[in-house]
Parts: structure tokens; C-alpha cells; sequence
């Protein structure tokens, strides 16, 4: 019968969504009276179908650094779902997360006693005079 062919399909979609992982990151702005509605409504459908969510909801404002608020959602999404998946990061990753930068000072040795002309000079590879005005 139709009615258990339709029971059939809901089954079958529920154990889809027990094996699948999501996690919604919205976009939207706080000027507008709907912020992320869509994003929300997506995480909420996900939700509503039984799928695995990683992560809460979260939204970026065109207004307030929406670019910055995305990099630390996918950051935090990333180290998420390794865990989820049981996986570790790979060695680049954790080098790179470790937050320190890595800088390569040399000295330098050069005369600082130079014109400024002479640097210049020097510079663009170009010869550099020096004019005074004497008359407008």
C-alpha cells in the first residue's frame, strides 16, 4: 500500500540522517529584520530530520566583520568534526594552529650614514639629482 511504501521512505530517511553530520553557518545582515533567517531555517530542517548537528548555529554580520566571524566558525568546525570522525589533524595543521608565527630576522649591515638621495639612488637603481627651485 502507498501509506507503507511512505512509512518505508521515512525509515529509510531516518537512518540516513543518523549517519550524516552538519553543522549551518549563516549569512545575513543586522540591518535587515530577518538576520540569517534562512541559515536558522536550515539548521532547524537539518534538526528536524534527526541529522547530527557538530556545531550550533551560528551567523556572520555583513555589519561586524562577517569574514572573521566565519574563519573562527570554521576553525571551530574543523577541530569538531576531526573529533566526530575520530581523525587526527594532520601535522600541518597542528603547526600551523599552534598560533605562533614564525619570523626570519637578519641584520643588516649596511651604512646608515647614507643621503637620502643615495638610498634612493640605490633603491630603483636609478640615479637620483637633487634641483632647487629659484624662480616661480
Amino acid at each position: 500500500s502507498g501509506f507503507q511504501e511512505g512509512k518505508d521512505y521515512k525509515l529509510q530517511a531516518n537512518e540516513l540522517a543518523k549517519e550524516n553530520y552538519y553543522s549551518v553557518f549563516g549569512l545575513g545582515s543586522s540591518a535587515y529584520p530577518k538576520f540569517a533567517a534562512f541559515g536558522q531555517h536550515l539548521d532547524d530542517c537539518y534538526n528536524i530530520l534527526g541529522f547530527n548537528r557538530i556545531l550550533s548555529f551560528a551567523a556572520g554580520d555583513a555589519l561586524k566583520d562577517q569574514k572573521g566571524s566565519f574563519k573562527k566558525w570554521l576553525k571551530k568546525m574543523y577541530n569538531s568534526s576531526l573529533k566526530v570522525m575520530e581523525v587526527e589533524a594532520p601535522v600541518s595543521y597542528l603547526d600551523n594552529a599552534s598560533g605562533k608565527k614564525r619570523y626570519k630576522w637578519t641584520m643588516s649591515n649596511k651604512n646608515q650614514s647614507k643621503s637620502l638621495n643615495d638610498s634612493l639612488s640605490e633603491s630603483h637603481g636609478k640615479d637620483i639629482q637633487e634641483f632647487t627651485l629659484t624662480k616661480k
